[in-house]
């Protein structure tokens, strides 16, 4: 309470409403920083008591698609009911690429209502399922989950950029905006998971559970189309 005091003026993200390109540059900034200071230390990873991260549980995306398919009743539109059976292998081989490439922290759940906006800063909360991995999996689940508006490639491009610039400036060497590009679609093809494994238990909790839930599964399974994984 104290905090929130220190800061105020202050108001929270909203994930119906979404965010702006304004604001998702400015968590693009902020997310670079965290994500620059612990880039690629794998033996910190090994040895830190946070575990590698499960990415919104994508390991289990299989399991989840019966009761997910159940959902899509109601909530999924008819042209996207015909993608649920892609998606499964696209996770998986998302999943594989992931282990290859450098790890970080991540805060794993980076969306709108975990962001406080106050004045010309950002203050991101909620770290309790923070752990190791793919940093670009923070952005993609932040752009592809909160914009406000649908975003082009060459959109998303520029605010992958910003991400990209935060980290050279902030030390991270030999990590060109290609590699970053590429983490990034990697990172989109993981955020295909949150509808199929958040989706349904979102959907019975309330009826902003079950707005949130189609606007989920609107956004991702749209950006998967534009990136051609769906």
């Amino acid at each position: 309470m104290l905090w929130l005091q220190e800061i105020s003026p202050a108001r929270s993200g909203d994930q119906l409403s979404g965010l702006s390109r304004n604001e998702l540059a400015l968590a693009a900034r902020a997310i670079g920083t965290i994500h620059a200071h612990f880039w690629n230390e794998r033996q910190s990873a090994r040895n830190s008591h946070l575990p590698v991260h499960r990415y919104n549980l994508a390991h289990e995306t299989r399991t989840h698609v019966p009761k997910f398919r159940k959902l899509g009743q109601s909530l999924l539109p008819s042209t996207d009911r015909l993608m649920v059976d892609q998606i499964a292998a696209v996770i998986t081989r998302a999943l594989r690429c992931a282990k290859q490439r450098p790890v970080t922290l991540l805060h794993g759940d980076l969306r709108a209502d975990n962001l406080i906006f106050s004045q010309s800063r950002i203050f991101i909360v909620d770290w309790q399922i923070a752990a190791w991995g793919l940093g670009s999996f923070d952005l993609a689940r932040m752009i592809g989950g909160s914009s406000r508006h649908p975003l082009s490639l060459p959109e998303q491009k520029k605010l992958v950029g910003i991400w990209h610039q935060t980290l050279q400036r902030s030390g991270v060497r030999r990590y060109s905006m290609a590699d970053a590009w590429q983490d990034y679609r990697i990172g989109v093809g993981l955020t295909l998971s949150i509808p199929v494994t958040n989706g349904p238990t979102l959907a019975r909790l309330s009826p902003r559970g079950q707005k949130i839930a189609r606007r989920m599964i609107q956004r991702f399974f749209g950006n998967g189309r534009k990136f051609g994984l769906l």
